[in-house]
């Protein structure tokens, strides 16, 4: 029975293969306000990428100098791994979910988001999703609503494409698409005598097609531009804020107009937003942002860190998810970064030199003679952004330039030694001495003093997180400077950062990023200052940033490819 379906899965493969989908944008692109222009930037020129004149903090293109808004074309986007397992565990169960393995997201420009929408299905992807379409439909927790007569009852099976297909492609099937999976459970329940074998088929069918993998947005006419259908644009709501495919509910709504304003989005946002699902979805959000799930590969040399292990490192995972579900979501969302707490079991405990919990995980005070702060102060950052030895203030500085200020920073040249160079014979350095040195280099100080100097407000860290006053018996100095702005350690840092605008400039645009899988356009920007201005009066309050992204015209529209 099983070539039935092989079938059904080679048509999947070639009508993947015929999707247009643009390449991204270079999020270090620019706009000169006088002449517009089409990158990601935000900017009075410079090289930044950012929101700034280069590296000095420059001037920010007033919402009166922006382009007009012009929506970027709409794109088909393969669900992101988490998102696939999710829509199979909310449709057909925990048992189905457990029964597949998802093939691995790649990010470009940062995000798996973009990545989805921008590469191409790979052939191992396409028989991991044949592998676990049958995995998944062998096992999956069904309910008709019917009691089949025969192994052929077309009304019963008619009910069951009227839930679980409306649920899975996330919209009503085509009367075309109907007839297709019924004569798959016709085939199937004949060769069986089984109307539940004939399902299990047409289920495993269903889990292969692009309508379910992919997500097709090709909207309806609107001026010059295209809107999403009301179920595209729930998809497209449901995947961001709760991380799963839409509920029979929001596909109700959409069925019923609620989705046809800016106002009724904000309202179903709203709704998604008090769902249990929201904050799972902004931990994987975060997950992306911090590289979190490189922890399940991190190594540590075990002689120097022989605490180190991957209970460990799970746990340093865990603590970035507790603290965005329990706070992200409540009072000024710019807290998270100079946070004077954390959460901790007890190895995170013993790491951090705080008193352990009875048992699991309980909220903490961090040390106040320690400059731990805020999310940057967690041992996952800390420990992933350093190397299997010593810390790394490129890297942590790196990933702050990049992830929290949208300045993208340039891979070194392919024959540039990245080495730290070697102390004399008996002298020993610090890493921040070896790193001098390393910045000193001409091929290298360009790009080393965009990421160092803010990396070295780190280095109270060690290669895992643990607090320290010396290395190698020298005094650790933690001082750094960013665009100009001094600080005395990483939580003079994380103040800074807290009141430096580019910050949550950034995380608009990222949180953008990942709704529509996508670098922004310029002609985009209009929408997302918007969204960002009604973020900053509302205290930072990220509930609002996410509604407000949400309802935007760049979230709702887009342009025919």
């Amino acid at each position: 029975m099983r070539p039935v379906l092989l079938f059904t899965f080679v048509w999947c493969i070639s009508c993947v293969g015929e999707i247009a989908i643009p390449s991204p944008l270079d999020p270090g692109d620019t706009v000169n306000p006088s002449t517009g222009g089409s990158g990601g930037g935000d900017v009075t020129g410079g090289t930044g990428g950012g929101d700034s004149m280069g590296t000095g903090g420059g001037s920010v293109i007033p919402p009166e100098m922006l382009p007009a808004f012009v929506p970027a074309p709409l794109q088909g986007r393969l669900l992101l791994s988490w998102h696939y397992v999710n829509a199979i565990r909310d449709v057909l169960g925990t048992a189905a979910a457990g029964a597949v393995t998802a093939p691995r997201d790649v990010a470009i420009n940062g995000l798996s988001a973009i990545g989805a929408s921008t590469l191409e299905l790979s052939t191992s992807a396409a028989q991991q999703y044949e592998t676990n379409a049958y995995a998944a439909a062998k096992v999956a927790t069904l309910n008709y609503g019917c009691s089949p007569t025969t192994a052929i009852d077309d009304a019963c099976f008619g009910r069951f494409l009227d839930s679980y297909g409306r649920r899975l492609f996330r919209r009503p099937l085509s009367a075309a698409e109907r007839t297709t999976w019924t004569n798959v459970q016709h085939a199937a329940a004949m060769a069986y005598g089984s109307f539940a074998r004939g399902v299990e088929f047409a289920l495993a069918g269903l889990l292969q097609s692009p309508a379910f993998l992919y997500r097709f947005e090709k909207g309806t006419p609107e001026g010059g531009n295209v809107k999403l259908t009301p179920y595209e644009l729930a998809s497209r709501l449901s995947f961001f804020l709760a991380g799963t495919t839409p509920s029979d509910a929001l596909l109700t709504a959409a069925e019923n107009g609620k989705l046809d304003t800016a106002d009724s989005v904000r309202e179903q946002a709203g709704l998604l937003l008090d769902e249990a699902s929201a904050k799972p979805a902004l931990s994987a959000f975060f997950d992306e942002v911090f590289d979190e799930s490189e922890l399940e590969h991190l190594g540590k040399d075990t002689t120097t860190f022989p605490d180190f292990d991957q209970t460990l490192a799970t746990s340093m995972r865990e603590e970035l998810h507790r603290m965005v579900e329990a706070e992200a979501l409540t009072g000024d969302f710019r807290n998270l970064l100079d946070a004077d707490h954390t959460y901790v079991d007890a190895k995170l405990a013993k790491l951090y030199g705080v008193t352990a919990p009875a048992s699991g995980w309980q909220r903490v005070q961090l040390k106040a003679d320690q400059p731990r702060a805020g999310i940057l102060g967690e041992a996952a950052f800390l420990a992933l952004k350093a190397h299997p030895v010593s810390s790394s203030p490129t890297l942590r500085g790196k990933l702050v330039r990049e992830k929290l200020l949208c300045q993208p920073v340039a891979a070194p040249p392919p024959d540039v030694n990245t080495t730290l160079p070697e102390p004399p014979v008996g002298q020993v350095l610090t890493t921040r001495e070896k790193v001098a040195q390393h910045m000193s280099s001409v091929s290298c100080s360009a790009c080393h003093k965009l990421m160092d100097p803010i990396g070295f407000g780190f280095e109270n860290f060690d290669a895992v997180g643990a607090y320290r006053t010396t290395e190698h018996g020298k005094p650790v100095d933690a001082s750094g400077v960013i665009d100009g702005k001094s600080f005395a350690d990483a939580k003079g840092l994380a103040a800074l950062l807290k009141n430096d605008p580019r910050v949550m400039r950034c995380m608009t645009k990222t949180f953008y990023r990942q709704a529509a899988g996508h670098v922004e356009l310029t002609t985009e920007l209009l929408p997302l200052r918007v969204a960002e201005t009604a973020f900053i009066n509302s205290g930072y309050q990220l509930r609002s940033l996410l509604v407000e992204l949400a309802a935007s015209d760049a979230f709702r529209y887009g342009r025919a490819p």
